[in-house]
C-alpha cells in the first residue's frame, strides 16, 4: 500500500476537466453522478456464475447509473463492443458499501438491465459510465489464458486499455491465468480513498478459488478522513540468522501537522520474547512537517541464540496516536524462522510379515515441532505429513505402513499411511525423514521383514541403525544392526565398538584399538591386553569418510566366522582395592554374543545359573547403544529384551571370581526363549522419576519404594569416569553413594527417617538444565520430597508435573595425555550442588513435638479447573506473612504474566488468571516465597 497516491487538489482538477469535456461534447450529466477513475472498485468476479462484487469509494447519489461489460475497447474508434449490463440506483449508497450483482439479483436499491456475461478463454471487466457514444471508464480488470490487453508485441490480440485508466494508478489490473476461477479480495479494509484504491489495484492482494465460488460475502471498506497511520503490512518473516529486519509505519495524505505515534512490542501476546529482538520495547515516530504520503522505517535487531525454539511470532502494535486516524494494520506479526533444525528422530522401525509394519518418530526437542510438509521416504515411495501433525516435546508418533488399521491406544499419536503401496521394503533398506525445506532430519537403515505376532510385536523387536542426520544422503551397504542394544553406527564420526578381527587391524593398521580390562578397570590398548583375541571387543575412533570401508570390513569378517555351537565368553571379578566387597566397576566384564541368533536376557541368566551355580552373576545386564548424535551410552536391559547376534554387552559379577571361560549351549538357550511370563497381579509400587534435560540430551533417575526391606540399586555405567570416552557429548545424571553411581534405587516403603540422596550431574557442555518430575505414582500426599539447590540456597517442593530450569557451569574435563587415545579423565563432576530429600510423615526430626502440633508448611495447589478455558483459579497456603510472587510462564520458560507480587498475610490464598488473549497450550505457574520456589503445570484448551 505504500505507494504515492493522488492528492485531493489533483482530484478536484480532474473533476473540473471532466465537466468541461462534457460541456464541450454538448450533453448534460442528467440525474446520475459523474465519476472519476477509481471511484468504484471491483472486489470479486466470477466468470462461471457469472457475478461481480463492487464497492464505491465515494457516496453514490440516487439516480447514478453504472455499466459493466466484458467487451473489447478500441482506442482508435472509441467503441466498446460486447455485452453490457446496466445498473441504476434508486437510492443513495454510502461509500464503502459492498454491492453484489448477477443476472438474477433482486435488490431494492437498484434496477438492472441486460445480461452479465463472460466469454472466451480470457476475460475482462470494464466498469464505466456513458452518454450515447462517450465512455467514462472507472475501473477495469482482466484474467484468463491468452493476452488480456493489447501490447506493442501483441497488438489486436486482446483489448486496448482506455487512456484515462492507463494514466491513473491502481484503476486497472491483471490477475491469474485460470479462465474460470473466481478472483476476490476476501477481507475488508479501512483507510482513505486513495489507500483503498491502491489496495484493490495491487494484484498481490487478490486470491483465486478454483472449487466452489464464494457466496455474497459482504466485503466492505471503511473510509476514513486523512491522515491515516498504519503498518505497511500486517505480517512479515525473518530468518533468525539475519542480524536485523525493517518494520514500516506509513502515513497517508498528511498535511504536515504535528502527529506522532508509538510502535511497541507486545510481550503478553507474543510467543517471542523481547530478548529475541535485542530488548526492543518501544519507539516514538514523529511525522510532524511531512506532507503527503510517507513511510518511516524502524530497524529491529534479531538475536540468534543458537537454540532451537521453533517458529515464533513477535507482535508489534501502534499506540498513542496524537492526531489523524488509524487504518487497518494496527499490529504487525513478525515471524522468526529458527535456523536450527529440530531434532526429530526415527526411533524405531518394525518391518513385519503378517501384520502392518510401523515406524516410530520422536520429538527430542523441548519445543513443539510441526511436521507439516515433512516427508518420510523409502526406496520408491514418499509420504508427506499434513498440516495437523504436531509433536509436543518428547512426544512419540507411530506411523503405520497401511491405510487400513484399527487404531491402538488413543493416548499414542497414530497416523495410517494413505500410500497406494507399502513404503517399507521386505528386503530392508534406508528410511529418510526430511523437513519442510527438503533437508534431511534423520536417516536410518532397517532390516529385512520378520514374522510379527498378534499384538504387532516383531519376533526380535527390530530397531534401526543411524545413517545420517546431515544434509548429505549416505548409503549403508550392509545392514549389520538390528536392535536397540547395538553400538555400531557406521555413518557417523565417533567411537565404534565391534568384534576384533585380523581384517580390521590389517585394513586400519594405523589406528589404535582399545579393549576393556576388568582387572585394571579401564581401557587398554589391545596390544597391552592379555585377553585372547577371539574374546576381544574393541573400541576405535573412525571418521565419517571411513564408514564405507568399515562397513565392508565388518561384513567380510562376519562371513568368515564359523557358526559356533556354544555361546562362549570369559569373565572375572577382581577386588582391586582389597576392601572385601566389589564396588565401583569391580567385576564389570565386556563380553560378546558370538552366536548368529539373538538370545533373551532371561534365558541367558537362567541357563548361566543352572550350568555355573558358583558364578556370582548379577541379574543386571547392560546393552550398548549408539545415540543419533554419535555418542555411546550404556543401558540396563530388561529380562524380556534380547541380546542381538554378533553384538557386545556388559556383565557384572557380585563377588570376587577368578578368570574363567563360560560355555552355554546354543540349543538350550533357544529352547528357553519363550519361558518368561509376566505377572499380571503385581502390587502397585510407588515410583518417583526425575528427568534432567539439556538442549540436546536427557537422562532419568528413578526411586522405587517396595514393601521389602532391602535396598536395591542399579548402577549407571555412564557416570563412571573410567567409561567416559573423549570427543563426544554426554550428560550424566544419577544418585551418588560413596564411589558408586545409580540411576535406579529401590527403598523400603515404610521409611521412618528422612533420606538424603546426593544428586550427581555432569555434562560435556555448560548451560541451562531442567529438572522435571516425569513419574509420580502412588507417592503418599503427606510425604515431603524436596530438591535442594545448595548453590542458590533454594528448596523446590516436588510434586506431579514439577519442572524448574537453572543455569549451571560444569567443571572442565581433563584429558589423560599419557594415552594415545584421548579418553577423558573425569575429575569431579558436580556432586555437591543438589540433594534429593525424602521425608515421610512420621519421620523423626530430633524434637519431641507431636506431629499434630507441627506447623502447616507452604503449599501450592493444582489449579482448578484444569484443563481450562479461559479462566482458572490458582490457590496456595502461606504459613506466615511473606514476600510472594506468583508468575505464569509458557512451555519454553518465557514470562507470560505476573498474577500477584508483594507481601501477603498468612493463610489460604486464591487468585484467578484470565487467559482470554493467550493461545492454547501448556503453561507453568510458579510460586516464589523467600528462597522456596514451587511450580506446577496447567493446560489451556480453547
Amino acid at each position: 500500500m505504500a505507494q504515492k497516491l493522488l492528492s485531493n487538489k489533483t482530484l478536484k482538477k480532474l473533476h473540473i476537466a471532466l465537466f468541461l469535456l462534457i460541456a464541450l461534447f454538448g450533453f448534460q450529466a442528467k440525474a446520475q453522478s459523474v465519476m472519476l477513475p477509481g471511484d468504484v472498485v471491483v472486489v470479486s468476479a466470477n466468470a462461471d456464475t457469472p457475478s461481480v462484487d463492487f464497492i464505491p469509494l465515494i457516496d453514490l447519489d440516487k439516480g447514478t447509473t453504472l455499466y459493466f461489460s466484458d467487451g473489447l475497447w478500441d482506442s482508435n474508434t472509441q467503441i466498446l463492443t460486447g455485452n453490457e449490463f446496466k445498473l441504476t440506483f434508486l437510492e443513495s449508497v454510502p461509500a464503502g458499501t459492498n454491492i453484489h450483482i448477477n443476472n438474477s439479483t433482486e435488490d431494492t436499491r437498484f434496477t438492472i438491465t441486460g445480461d452479465l456475461k463472460f466469454r472466451g478463454d480470457n476475460y475482462r471487466l470494464f466498469v464505466y459510465q456513458r452518454d450515447q457514444k462517450v465512455y467514462r471508464f472507472i475501473f477495469a480488470m482482466g484474467w484468463g489464458e491468452g493476452p488480456v490487453w493489447n501490447t506493442q508485441e501483441q497488438p489486436e490480440k486482446g483489448s486496448d486499455l482506455p487512456i484515462n485508466l492507463r494514466e491513473t494508478p491502481h484503476t486497472q489490473l491483471t490477475l491469474g491465468k485460470e479462465p474460470n476461477q473466481q478472483y476476490y479480495i476476501r477481507n475488508g479494509a479501512s483507510g482513505t480513498r486513495n489507500m483503498l484504491l491502491s489496495f484493490v489495484g495491487d494484484a498481490t492482494n487478490w486470491r483465486g478459488n478454483d472449487t466452489e465460488p464464494f457466496p455474497v460475502f459482504g466485503t466492505s471498506f471503511n473510509l476514513k478522513a486523512p491522515p491515516v497511520i498504519v503498518f505497511d503490512s500486517s505480517i512479515s518473516t525473518v530468518q533468525e540468522s539475519d542480524s536485523s529486519t525493517i518494520l514500516k509505519v506509513a502515513i497517508y495524505e498528511h498535511d504536515g501537522s504535528r502527529i506522532s505515534v508509538d510502535m511497541a512490542f507486545d510481550s503478553l501476546r507474543s510467543i517471542a520474547s523481547a530478548e529475541d529482538f535485542g530488548g526492543f520495547e518501544r519507539k516514538t515516530i514523529n511525522f510532524t512537517g511531512l506532507v503527503g504520503d510517507y513511510i518511516h522505517e524502524v530497524s529491529i535487531p534479531i538475536i540468534d541464540d543458537g537454540i532451537y525454539e521453533g517458529r515464533r511470532t513477535g507482535i508489534f502494535t501502534l499506540e498513542n496516536l496524537s492526531g489523524g486516524n488509524f487504518g487497518d494494520f494496527l499490529s504487525h506479526n513478525l515471524i522468526i524462522e529458527d535456523n536450527e533444525q529440530p531434532e526429530v528422530l526415527i526411533s524405531r522401525v518394525v518391518n513385519g510379515i503378517g501384520s502392518p509394519g510401523f515406524i516410530e518418530i520422536k520429538n527430542m526437542e523441548k519445543e513443539i515441532v510441526s511436521l507439516s510438509n515433512w516427508t518420510l521416504s523409502g526406496k520408491d515411495m514418499t509420504f508427506t505429513f499434513t498440516d495437523d501433525v504436531v509433536l509436543l516435546p518428547g512426544e512419540l508418533l507411530k506411523w503405520f505402513d497401511t491405510s487400513e488399521i484399527s487404531l491402538p491406544d488413543p493416548a499414542v499419536k497414530v497416523i495410517a499411511s494413505d500410500l497406494n503401496k507399502q513404503l517399507l521394503d521386505t528386503e530392508g533398506g534406508i528410511l529418510t525423514l526430511k523437513n519442510y525445506a527438503g533437508k534431511i532430519a534423520h536417516q536410518v537403515s532397517y532390516s529385512r521383514a520378520r514374522r510379527v505376532n498378534g499384538n504387532g510385536a516383531v519376533g526380535n523387536d527390530l530397531a534401526v541403525s543411524d545413517v545420517s542426520r546431515s544434509n548429505q544422503s549416505e548409503q549403508v551397504t550392509s545392514n549389520l544392526l538390528n536392535t536397540t542394544t547395538t553400538a555400531i553406527q557406521l555413518a557417523n564420526s565417533g567411537w565404534k565398538v565391534m568384534p576384533n578381527s585380523e581384517d580390521l587391524k590389517t585394513k586400519f593398521s594405523d589406528k589404535s584399538f582399545y579393549v576393556w580390562s576388568e582387572e585394571q578397570q579401564g581401557f587398554l590398548r589391545d596390544d597391552e591386553s592379555a585377553i585372547p583375541d577371539k574374546d576381544q571387543v574393541v573400541f576405535g575412533y573412525f571418521e565419517k569418510d571411513e564408514s564405507d570401508e568399515l562397513t565392508t570390513v565388518i561384513a567380510q569378517s562376519f562371513k568368515k566366522q564359523v557358526s559356533d555351537e556354544d555361546l562362549s565368553f570369559t569373565v572375572s571379578a577382581t577386588d582391586k582395592n582389597d576392601n572385601g566387597v566389589l564396588d565401583g566397576l569391580e567385576g564389570l566384564n565386556l563380553v560378546y554374543n558370538n552366536l548368529s541368533k539373538d538370545i533373551t536376557i532371561h534365558s541367558f541368566l537362567e541357563l548361566a545359573e543352572s550350568e555355573y551355580p558358583d558364578l556370582p552373576l548379577s541379574a543386571v545386564v547392560y546393552g550398548i547403544k549408539q545415540e543419533a548424535s554419535g555418542e555411546i551410552n550404556f543401558i540396563k536391559l530388561d529380562k524380556e529384551q534380547k541380546i542381538a547376534a554378533k553384538t557386545p554387552f556388559w556383565l557384572m559379577l557380585d563377588s570376587s571370581y577368578p578368570s574363567k571361560e563360560i560355555f552355554l549351549n546354543k540349543d538350550e538357550l533357544n529352547s528357553n526363549i519363550d519361558l518368561l511370563e509376566t505377572s499380571s497381579g503385581q502390587d502397585e509400587q510407588r515410583l518417583l522419576e526425575l528427568t534432567l534435560k539439556t538442549e540436546s540430551q536427557d537422562e532419568v533417575v528413578q526411586v522405587h519404594f517396595s514393601e521389602e526391606k532391602e535396598v536395591n540399586r542399579v548402577k549407571d555405567l555412564n557416570s563412571y569416569p573410567e567409561l567416559i570416552l573423549s570427543d563426544q557429548s554426554f550428560l550424566n545424571f544419577s544418585i551418588k553413594q560413596g564411589e558408586d553411581f545409580f540411576n535406579a534405587i529401590t527403598l523400603p516403603s515404610e521409611i521412618e527417617q528422612p533420606i538424603n540422596l546426593p544428586v550427581h550431574i555432569n555434562s560435556s557442555n555448560s548451560g541451562e538444565i531442567t529438572f522435571s518430575v516425569t513419574e509420580w505414582d502412588y507417592i503418599p500426599a503427606e510425604w515431603n520430597i524436596t530438591l535442594r539447590d545448595l548453590t542458590t540456597d533454594k528448596e523446590y517442593n516436588l510434586r506431579r508435573d514439577f519442572s524448574v530450569t537453572v543455569a549451571h557451569e560444569f567443571p572442565v574435563l581433563k584429558t589423560n595425555n599419557e594415552k594415545e587415545i584421548s579418553f577423558s579423565e573425569y575429575q569431579s563432576g558436580d556432586d555437591g550442588r543438589f540433594i534429593l530429600t525424602i521425608t515421610p510423615l512420621n519421620s523423626s526430626t530430633g524434637n519431641d513435638e507431636e506431629i499434630s502440633d507441627k506447623p502447616r508448611e507452604l503449599e501450592l495447589h493444582q489449579n482448578y479447573p484444569n484443563p481450562f478455558n479461559p479462566v482458572t483459579t490458582i490457590s496456595f497456603y502461606l504459613p506466615q506473612p511473606e514476600e510472594v510472587k506468583l508468575s505464569v510462564f509458557n512451555i519454553v520458560g518465557q514470562p507470560v504474566a505476573v498474577i500477584v507480587e508483594g507481601t501477603l498475610s498468612a493463610g489460604q490464598k486464591q487468585f484467578e488468571w484470565d487467559a482470554t488473549d493467550k493461545p492454547s497450550g501448556m503453561y507453568i505457574y510458579q510460586l516464589e516465597v523467600g528462597k522456596k520456589v514451587m511450580t506446577r503445570k496447567m493446560t489451556l484448551v480453547k
